[in-house]
């Protein structure tokens, strides 16, 4: 028996960031025709890239961006370019990330989001042919930032139960 909680708390990440996926693929709210959803799992990722990577390795966000790149049907690699770059960016630098304090790393997370997200917003228009609008797209990055601290409080209690020795 201790084996399997053992087990599922080694895979509580990933089935967080999974339910995540699962609830981002239902749209959040109509804006000027176009629904938009916000990517929360980008907050997953981020945390668990800095603060615990053995947790939700590269291996695991891989397979979540796959799942999620066929879920929500955009244009194959667009959701993997995102999560993997998310995790690759924020644990390369995790060395510099984990002496910060909240808000200063609230401000980076931010910054890679912005980053990121408009990356993927201009991908998403060479593949398309055409120019989209832009503020739903900015609409949803903001949201995103706000979110932050309800998203990163869940990962953190998360992560405190992984880390509990049975």
């Amino acid at each position: 028996m201790g084996q399997r909680v053992g087990y599922f708390r080694r895979l509580l990440p990933f089935l967080f960031a999974l339910g995540l996926i699962l609830f981002n693929a239902v749209p959040a709210y109509p804006l000027n025709g176009y629904f938009q959803s916000i990517p929360l799992v980008l907050i997953v990722i981020f945390y668990f890239a800095v603060f615990h990577p053995s947790a939700l390795n590269d291996g695991m966000v891989f397979g979540l961006s796959i799942f999620a790149d066929i879920l929500v049907q955009s244009p194959f690699g667009l959701v993997i370019i995102t999560y993997v770059l998310m995790f690759f960016v924020s644990h390369f630098l995790r060395s510099y990330l984990v002496n910060l304090n909240f808000f200063r790393l609230w401000g980076v997370f931010g910054f890679f989001t912005c980053s990121i997200l408009s990356i993927q917003y201009v991908l998403f228009c060479l593949i398309q042919g055409q120019w989209m609008l832009f503020m739903p797209n900015m609409i949803g990055v903001i949201a995103l930032i706000l979110l932050y601290p309800f998203i990163i409080q869940m990962c953190a209690m998360i992560d405190a139960y992984v880390r509990k020795k049975a």
